[in-house]
C-alpha cells in the first residue's frame, strides 16, 4: 500500500494526528522489494526477509512498529477483498532487547536534583524546571516523553499517585 494511501486512511478513520504521522513515517521506511510484488504472492517469509533487512539499520521497536501497521494495512486489505490472506500474521517479529540500564542511585538523586537547581557557573539562573523534571522522573520512573505528557489531572493527591497514560511526541503540529 502506498505510504500516502495509508496517511489518508488514517485520516479518514479517525486517528489522532500522531497517528496519522507515525502510520506515514512506517509506510515510508518499508522496503522497496514489498511494493511491486502482488499482495496476493506476499508470504511470511516475504516479510521475515523484509524485517530482517530492516533490523540491519533500525531498532527492533521500530521494526515492530512497522511490522504492526504492515499487518493492519493487510488485514485492511483482506476486508477490502485485494487478497484473501494476511500474510504478516505468520511472520516473526524481532524478538525485544532489554537495555541494560541501571537506575541512579538513590544517594546520587538529591545530589542531581541540587546540581540541576543550582545557579550555573556561566551566571545563567538555576534551571527549576530541569530539577523538576529530575525528581519525578526518580519518583515515577517515567520516561522523558512520558513527563512532558503529564498532565495535572494524572496527579492524585489523595493517593499521592501519578497515572502515566500518555506521552508527548513532536509532529507537525508542535505535539
Amino acid at each position: 500500500m502506498p505510504d500516502a494511501y495509508v496517511v489518508l486512511h488514517c485520516k479518514r478513520i479517525g486517528r489522532t494526528q500522531s497517528t496519522v504521522e507515525s502510520c506515514g513515517h512506517t509506510a515510508a521506511r518499508l522496503p522497496p522489494t514489498l511494493g511491486p510484488t502482488p499482495l496476493s504472492t506476499q508470504t511470511p517469509r516475504d516479510l521475515d526477509t523484509s524485517y530482517g533487512d530492516l533490523a540491519e539499520r533500525l531498532a527492533d521497536d521500530t521494526v515492530r512498529q512497522t511490522r504492526a501497521v504492515l499487518t493492519a494495512a493487510l488485514e485492511q486489505a483482506v476486508e477490502w477483498g485485494w487478497t484473501t490472506d494476511n500474510p504478516a500474521t505468520g511472520a516473526t517479529a524481532p524478538g525485544r532487547h532489554t537495555p541494560k540500564r541501571r537506575a541512579l542511585p538513590l544517594p546520587d538523586v538529591p545530589k542531581t536534583i541540587a546540581a540541576a537547581s543550582a545557579p550555573r557557573k556561566d551566571g545563567a539562573d538555576d534551571d527549576v524546571v530541569m530539577a523538576m523534571a529530575i525528581a519525578s522522573a526518580a519518583l515515577t520512573g517515567a520516561r522523558r516523553g512520558e513527563l512532558r505528557g503529564m498532565k495535572w489531572s494524572d496527579f492524585d493527591p489523595a493517593t499521592c499517585s501519578t497515572t502515566v497514560e500518555r506521552k508527548w511526541v513532536r509532529g507537525k503540529g508542535g505535539q
